[in-house]
């Protein structure tokens, strides 16, 4: 089929960049919905000057089949690439995310503040049991995160059971943790 012949193009190495970036601005354009995630994956993926626009589709797409590509844009060359990365993840609201942003964080590649924010609001959207799981077991930043979104949790409502939670951590062994 045309669809076919147009994904062909895009991904082979034998064609020009010009006629592979074509394809995929055709396939986005037209296509169906699952032809079009292709074309946005794509696109973040292999072309620097489209990636920033694809990342935003992604994000209002909110489509979680997207997320390794945007988990993989967050170590792109390009500060706004990250950062439009770290915003679709956000939309997404994914918790498998949660590694590779902290990640992101620790290695201090993309504007800190704009990823704590986008960790703070995955975890926000999450039941507040596995935040607390998240908060005992994760890697360190992500406990430190996780404490931190515990003590949010406190300022919707349940503050005695989120208090409780927290005097746990007084003791803990990291002082990331304690002080979140």
């Amino acid at each position: 089929s045309a669809w076919s012949d147009l994904i062909a193009v895009m991904e082979g190495q034998n064609f020009q960049k010009d006629d592979r970036k074509r394809a995929a601005q055709l396939l986005e354009a037209e296509a169906d919905p699952a032809s079009r995630l292709h074309s946005l994956k794509f696109q973040i993926s292999f072309d620097p000057d489209m990636a920033v626009a694809s990342a935003r589709r992604l994000g209002q797409m909110r489509e979680s089949k997207a997320v390794a590509e945007l988990s993989m844009a967050l170590d792109h060359p390009r500060d706004d690439v990250r950062r439009e990365a770290a915003s679709a993840l956000k939309a997404i609201s994914d918790p498998g995310t949660l590694p590779a942003l902290t990640k992101a964080y620790e290695t201090r590649t993309t504007d800190q503040s704009h990823l704590r924010e986008v960790v703070l609001e995955i975890l926000s959207k999450m039941k507040m049991d596995q935040v607390l799981e998240l908060s005992q077991k994760g890697e360190v930043v992500l406990r430190r995160f996780a404490t931190e979104a515990l003590g949010r949790f406190g300022e919707g409502g349940s503050k005695k059971a989120v208090v409780k939670t927290l005097k746990q951590f007084v003791n803990d062994s990291d002082s990331g943790v304690r002080a979140a």
